[in-house]
């Protein structure tokens, strides 16, 4: 098909998933995905397999949600990622370079655990049947538990 990248991605409890976890993958699960990960990318032929559970690993590139990528939905909520629903300000109300300072303040780093992940249980303790959470709801929720810990290839890149 002459495609140069296939990127694999893991299911996330996020949107009508949030309170569901009998489809997320188990530690066993994500090995056979790191396997086909290596396994596909030990030589020079393509298309590349990118397997975004093993490059998200604090000893690689770790979570970069709210740090490298944003997400903007159909209503102008900016969350750190497209499965975090998490609210840092909406564009059709503020301007977007207060938001970006929001999420400079909360993300000033990337993270080791991806934020999903990291969040998932307070999330779903503050949802009240409506998605993204609050700015001051998703602020509340990192403040209190966002990890200090950054991934290894950004240690060695010298971010502290």
């Amino acid at each position: 098909m002459g495609v140069h990248e296939v990127r694999v991605l893991e299911l996330a409890a996020s949107g009508r998933l949030l309170t569901e976890s009998s489809n997320l993958l188990k530690d066993k699960d994500r090995e056979i995905l790191f396997e086909l990960h290596k396994k596909a990318n030990a030589g020079s032929e393509l298309p590349r397999v990118m397997v975004f559970p093993y490059l998200e690993q604090p000893e690689f590139l770790g979570c970069t949600g709210g740090f490298h990528h944003i997400t903007i939905d159909a209503q102008g909520n900016v969350c750190p990622c497209p499965f975090t629903p998490l609210s840092f300000g909406n564009v059709v109300h503020e301007p977007v370079e207060e938001v970006l300072e929001r999420l400079k303040k909360h993300f000033p780093t990337p993270s080791c655990k991806c934020l999903n992940t990291e969040y998932l249980k307070k999330i779903r303790n503050d949802f009240d049947g409506k998605l993204p959470l609050s700015y001051k709801e998703s602020a509340a929720i990192v403040k209190e538990q966002r990890s200090k810990e950054i991934p290894t290839f950004y240690r060695k890149l010298g971010l502290k």
